[in-house]
C-alpha cells in the first residue's frame, strides 16, 4: 500500500472538527492526547473513509490526526513569521502570497502568538524535548543559535526525529 497522504476533504473536514472542538472548550478538558484527537479520527474517517474508501483509501488514527494537526500548526507558525513586520505586527494580507490556505488556518490557529524577535525559550525549539525549563537564549541576528551559526530549524528537525 502506498504512503499514506492526507486529502485536501479530510485534511479541510479534520480542520472544522478540530475548530469546533477548540472553539467550544471541549479540547481543554479533554487530559490526554488520544482523548483529545480520537473523536476527530473517527470524525473524518465516518465523512470519507466509510463512506468512499476507494477514494479515500486509509483510515486515521487519532496519532495521525495529533500529527497533523502539529504539522498544521507549525506550517502556519511558519508562514506567520515570515509576514511578521515587528514583535506585535503581521502582513497578514501577504501570508496568502506564502500559503494559499493561510487565512484559513489563521481563524483556527490564530491564537498562538509568536516569541519576541530577541528572546525565545529554548524548550520551543525542541517542542517537549524540555517543557517548561525557561531556558532562553538570545538570537543575535540571523539563524544563529547560541552564537554559533546553527540553523535554528535544522536543529528542530534533528531534535523532532
Amino acid at each position: 500500500m502506498k504512503r499514506k497522504k492526507w486529502s485536501e476533504l479530510e485534511e479541510q473536514t479534520l480542520l472544522t472538527k478540530y475548530s469546533d472542538l477548540y472553539t467550544s472548550g471541549a479540547l481543554t478538558k479533554l487530559k490526554t492526547r488520544e482523548k483529545k484527537f480520537k473523536p476527530i479520527a473517527e470524525h473524518v474517517n465516518s465523512v470519507h473513509h466509510l463512506r468512499d474508501p476507494i477514494n479515500f483509501p486509509f483510515k486515521w488514527t487519532w496519532r495521525d490526526v495529533s500529527i497533523k494537526v502539529q504539522n498544521m500548526r507549525h506550517q502556519y507558525l511558519g508562514v506567520k513569521q515570515k509576514i511578521r513586520v515587528s514583535d506585535s505586527e503581521y502582513n497578514w494580507k501577504d501570508g496568502e502570497n506564502h500559503w494559499e490556505n493561510f487565512m484559513k488556518y489563521k481563524e483556527v490557529f490564530g491564537d498562538i502568538e509568536l516569541e519576541s524577535r530577541d528572546t525565545k525559550r529554548f524548550s520551543d525549539v525542541g517542542g517537549d524535548l524540555f517543557p517548561h525549563s525557561g531556558f532562553t537564549y538570545s538570537r543575535n541576528g540571523g539563524d544563529e543559535f547560541f552564537g554559533l551559526g546553527f540553523d535554528e530549524r535544522k536543529i528542530q528537525i534533528f531534535i523532532s526525529l
